[in-house]
């Protein structure tokens, strides 16, 4: 029962997520990534752990702000780990119903900190929508970030993975209205509504 997106940078994944899953978001448990931003820029990416309520998908960077894991290029992978294993516990709670996972299949991918819960949070049963980074997407996080290129293996076997208990939708300019409509289907089924 996952249904997850890939696509470019800020095309609107996430929120198409978020919209859908609002109505609804008392059920919702999960991890979800805030874009940072500082003077008008985003700076980084901070992993929120969701119980009941979505956090807006951009906020504004401050130094004491927790869950902050990749500022300025900098990667804080602990932070993840952190993030995931907490996301961890709240999904596994009986009034969590449905299951977010926004954004995965990235730099995390070579930490088993965060695999292991993550595959926990997968192995529930309950319903998982998220945002899994395409391969074109995880290419220049690997450039950009300086990482080992065999995270690129890990990814195509979580891709395969959610494409096995489900569907993985790419997303583009073209296709965004009905995304959105597949999106809200799928979160309709799974409540009953």
């Amino acid at each position: 029962m996952y249904l997850f997106l890939q696509g470019p940078q800020r095309i609107g994944k996430s929120t198409i997520l978020r919209n859908a899953l609002l109505p609804h978001e008392s059920a919702v448990a999960g991890l979800l990534v805030q874009r940072l931003v500082e003077n008008g820029r985003i700076c980084g990416f901070r992993a929120c752990s969701v119980r009941g309520e979505l956090p807006a998908l951009e906020g504004a960077y401050a130094a004491d702000l927790e869950g902050v894991f990749l500022y300025h290029g900098k990667a804080f992978p602990a932070v993840l780990e952190h993030a995931v294993s907490r996301a961890e516990a709240l999904c596994a709670e009986e009034s969590s119903k449905l299951i977010i996972l926004d954004e995965i299949g990235g730099l995390e991918l070579s930490s088993l900190a965060f695999m292991q819960p993550l595959e926990a949070i997968m192995a529930l049963g309950k319903p998982c929508l998220g945002v899994i980074k395409s391969r074109e997407n995880l290419t220049h996080t690997i450039a950009r970030l300086g990482l080992p290129s065999t995270i690129l293996c890990q990814n195509e076997m979580l891709h395969r993975r959610i494409a096995e208990g489900g569907k993985v939708l790419s997303v583009n300019e073209s296709n965004l209205v009905q995304t959105a409509q597949a999106v809200a289907d799928f979160v309709a089924s799974v409540q009953g509504a």
